[in-house]
């Protein structure tokens, strides 16, 4: 009796020391787990800030100024993006947009952004987390004042007996608009078209020296590129000299391998002068369902 009493004993003991072991692996692989959920939630938000503060930059220099209202196009299109990211909202975000005073053409303007956010498992203390990320563009033209550009200077000369010279003809400002168009729901893994165009609405003007921009979002690959020219996620086409009157369209295909939401921006430019750059760019969003 007293044997089987003893083996019962140590056979109880062995058991509750297995159970020890096995709360304790798993303790640990559990932690190893939620450390890299939380790893890949802030590589996700690190990769759509910059997204976000890049189309602002890029419309921050566009418009030649710094345009930091709560309703301006910088703050807004750099909101859109945070927006269209799968884990990242505006709400939770900090934007900032800078510019040497005073600011000029080519002026550096820094768009910034500071996110700030609780991880998906709080491990002790690691229970929240701030990112930040900023993007610099030269501002191609000097502030704009109700859709005008402001000179850069005023030349002032003495008058003199010599002839007057003859007057130069000055350029009649033009205006070239954006558009977009695309599907509003498309199926993951599946190409998806959408149609870009750059119009000079002017009559009579050509403008010169046109180039059409879009700027692909984080996890959409790019199947057909229409005739661009591809750098990293950015698709230029040289559009050149756009006649008056006349639209230039073109069409890419790109895929999605997970649901969501995509928001694909595109801006157009050019050397002739404009009446205003403020519908020079655009947008269209797919639901991937």
């Amino acid at each position: 009796m007293f044997a089987t009493l003893f083996h019962n004993v140590r056979h109880g003991r062995a058991r509750a020391q297995s159970l020890v072991e096995l709360a304790l692996v798993l303790g640990v692989v559990l932690l190893i787990l939620f450390g890299l959920l939380d790893a890949i939630q802030i590589v996700m938000i690190k990769t759509t800030l910059q997204h976000a503060v890049e189309a602002g930059a890029n419309q921050a220099a566009l418009i030649g100024g710094e345009d930091t209202t709560p309703n301006g196009r910088v703050t807004d299109i750099t909101k859109l993006v945070l927006d269209s990211g799968v884990l990242t909202r505006d709400g939770a975000s900090a934007i900032t947009v800078t510019c040497a005073a005073p600011c000029r053409r080519y002026s550096a303007i820094t768009v910034a952004v500071r996110y700030t956010d609780r991880v998906f498992v709080p491990i002790g203390p690691f229970g929240s987390f701030a990112l930040t990320a900023s993007a610099t563009r030269a501002s191609e033209q000097d502030v704009v004042v109700a859709g005008v550009a402001t000179p850069t200077s005023v030349a002032t000369s003495t008058p003199t007996a010599a002839p007057t010279a003859t007057p130069t003809a000055t350029p009649v400002p033009i205006n070239i608009t954006a558009s977009s168009s695309g599907p509003s729901n498309a199926s993951p893994r599946t190409p998806v078209a959408y149609t870009f165009s750059v119009n000079n609405t002017t009559t009579g003007q050509t403008a010169n020296n046109v180039v059409l921009t879009l700027t692909l979002p984080a996890g959409v690959t790019l199947v057909n590129a229409g005739g661009a020219t591809v750098s990293g996620q950015t698709l230029t086409w040289m559009v050149g000299a756009l006649p008056a009157n006349t639209t230039r369209s073109y069409v890419v295909q790109v895929s999605k391998a997970s649901a969501g939401v995509v928001r694909l921006f595109a801006d157009a430019t050019t050397t002739s002068p404009e009446t205003t750059t403020l519908d020079n760019d655009t947008y269209v969003t797919t639901r991937f369902i």
